[in-house]
C-alpha cells in the first residue's frame, strides 16, 4: 500500500503518551522470560487428496462498482472467509474492512458484510487515539476469526502507519492495541501475508517497514499480543511484505517484493528459528512488478506460490512449483491472462490449505476494484504439475 494523501497531526498530548506507552511496553519486554527459537512445523496432509477427483472452481467474484476493493487475505480456522479493505478510494476514510464466509461443500459465498470501520477501532483502542485510515489487514492464524491484526493511519500516510491488534467478538471490535514495533512513535508498520506460529504458541507475524530504511521484519507476539521479539528480514530498502513459509524447526524462507526497483523476487531464509535472516537475494528466473506474492509449503517440501509473472506488469496471476526451497521455479497455471481485461489488474495473492486439505486462492482484480477467489483441490494441482 501506498499514498500520497495525508491525514491530520494528532495532538502534541496524545504524541507524548504514545510514546510513553511505548517506553513501557519496551521496559515489559525486557522482563519477560526470553523465548525459545522454533517454529510449530504445520502438517502437510496426507495422499488421500490425490485420489479424490480434480476439481478447480471460481468461488468468489466480487465487483466494486467504482468503488476500491483491495488486498484481500484468508481468514484461517473454522470453513473459510476472505477479508478485504474497501471504500471510495485506497486510504480514503470511508474505507472498512469487508468480509465474506463460503459455505459448504462448494464454498458458497454468503452476503458480504463489514467487520471493521475506523469509527469502530477508534471506540476501543487503548491508549485512547482515532483510527483515521484501515489497510492491509490480515487474521490471526490463532485467532479463530476473531483476532485481526490490521494497518492502521492516524498521523501521517502508509510510511507512517501502524500496525494495530484488534479482538472482535459477535463480530464486532472489542479492543485494540498497536503493537510495538519501532521508537518512532511507534510508526511505519504494516503488514501484509499470513501469520505462523512458534513451538511455544507465539505468533509469527511477517510484517515491513516502509519509511526510510525500508525492510521486511519477522515480528513474534505472545498470546495477548505483546511483542516478545523483532527480526529484520533484510535492510537498506531492498524489498518489504514478506511472504514466511515454515520448513522445519528451526528453518523457515522468506519471498519479499522489491523495494530497490530490481523488479526480481528476493529470497532470504533463517536456520536458528527466525531470530537472523540472510541478506535478501533475488530469485534468478522469477521477475516481480512491485508487487506481493503467496507462498505454501506442499507434501515433500514442495513449493506453491501465486505472483505475478512480469518485470513490468501485473496483469496476470500464476501459479509454480519449486522442489529447491525456491530457488528455481517451474510455472503450472495462468489463473489470468495478459491481455484479457485491463492492465496492472491483478494483485495481492493469498494461498490458503483449508482444514479439508483443499487450497483456496484469492487476490485483487479489476485495478484494485475486485476481488476473485479459486477453490481448488490436490489432485487439480497433481494433474498440472
Amino acid at each position: 500500500m501506498r499514498e500520497t494523501d495525508t491525514v491530520r497531526q494528532t495532538s502534541w498530548p496524545g504524541r507524548a503518551l504514545l510514546a510513553a506507552a511505548f517506553v513501557l511496553a519496551i521496559a515489559g519486554a525486557w522482563l519477560r522470560p526470553a523465548p525459545s527459537w522454533e517454529f510449530d512445523v504445520p502438517p502437510l496432509g496426507n495422499a488421500t487428496g490425490l485420489s479424490e477427483p480434480a476439481f478447480m472452481r471460481t468461488v468468489l467474484d466480487l465487483r466494486g462498482e467504482g468503488r476500491t476493493l483491495h488486498s484481500p487475505s484468508i481468514l484461517r480456522g473454522d470453513g473459510a472467509a476472505v477479508l478485504w479493505f474497501e471504500g471510495s478510494r485506497e486510504a480514503a476514510r470511508d474505507v472498512q474492512i469487508m468480509s465474506v464466509r463460503l459455505v459448504g461443500e462448494h464454498l458458497s459465498p454468503e452476503q458480504p458484510a463489514p467487520l471493521l470501520s475506523p469509527e469502530g477501532a477508534s471506540r476501543v483502542m487503548r491508549p485512547r487515539q482515532a483510527v483515521l485510515v484501515l489497510g492491509n489487514t490480515i487474521g490471526n492464524v490463532a485467532g479463530d476469526g476473531g483476532q485481526l491484526l490490521s494497518t492502521v493511519v492516524s498521523v501521517g500516510g502508509w510510511a507512517a502507519a501502524s500496525v494495530a491488534d484488534v479482538r472482535l467478538k459477535g463480530g464486532h471490535p472489542v479492543s485494540a492495541r498497536k503493537l510495538a514495533l519501532s521508537p518512532f512513535l511507534n510508526r511505519s508498520g504494516l503488514v501484509r501475508n499470513a501469520t505462523a506460529r512458534f513451538a511455544d504458541g507465539d505468533i509469527a507475524v511477517p510484517a515491513y517497514f516502509e519509511l526510510g530504511n525500508a525492510f521486511g521484519l519477522l515480528v513474534r507476539l505472545d498470546k495477548s499480543g505483546r511483542v516478545r521479539a523483532t527480526a529484520r528480514i533484510g535492510n537498506g530498502q531492498v524489498a518489504i511484505q514478506p511472504a514466511l513459509v515454515v520448513t522445519g524447526r528451526k528453518t523457515a524462507l522468506a519471498f519479499l517484493r522489491p523495494f530497490d526497483g530490481s523488479r526480481r523476487l528476493f529470497r532470504s531464509e533463517t536456520r536458528d528459528g527466525g531470530r537472523t535472516w540472510s541478506a535478501p537475494a533475488p530469485v534468478a528466473d522469477i521477475p516481480n512488478p512491485n508487487a506481493p506474492v503467496s507462498v505454501l509449503r506442499l507434501r515433500g517440501g514442495t513449493l506453491l506460490m501465486a505472483f505475478n509473472d512480469s518485470a513490468k506488469r501485473a496483469d496476470d496471476m500464476t501459479l509454480a512449483l519449486s522442489h529447491d526451497d525456491g530457488r528455481s521455479w517451474k510455472r503450472i497455471f495462468r489463473f489470468e491472462v495478459p491481455g484479457r481485461e485491463n492492465p496492472d489488474t491483478y494483485r495481492y495473492p493469498d494461498l490458503a490449505r483449508l482444514q479439508d486439505g483443499s487450497f483456496l486462492l484469492t487476490y485483487s482484480t479489476f485495478a484494485k476494484g475486485g476481488i476473485r477467489a479459486h477453490h481448488f483441490n490436490e489432485a487439480w494441482l497433481a494433474a498440472h504439475e
